[in-house]
């Protein structure tokens, strides 16, 4: 009887630390990822058709702005889009009259 109870008690401690693990791990990930959040705020520095000239010179498939800057993913980190001559060959591409995002 006592070891009956004994697990039982293990079983839900568990149980209940799991639940609490998968909650937690859940909204610790939902405030990770930026890439499905709207910011407002924060001034865009550069249209749609340039960011997306851009992720091509770097031949990334992911970009986001953090609210200050957008950025591209490589190898698991967010590098600024505007590194190397990104930026130049964005702003030689496009025409001056290219929507804001």
């Amino acid at each position: 009887m006592i070891q009956k109870d004994l697990k039982n008690f293990f079983l839900t401690i568990t149980l209940t630390a799991l639940i609490i693990g998968a909650v937690y791990g859940g909204v610790f990930y939902l405030s990770k990822t930026g890439e499905i959040r709207i910011v407002e705020g924060g001034e865009v520095p550069y249209t749609i058709r340039q960011v997306e000239t851009m992720m091509r010179y770097h031949g990334a498939i992911v970009a986001r702005f953090d609210g200050k800057r957008w950025c591209f993913l490589k190898d698991g980190r967010w590098i600024a889009i505007e590194n190397g001559n990104a930026l130049n060959y964005a702003l030689k591409e496009q025409p001056k009259a290219s929507q804001s995002m």
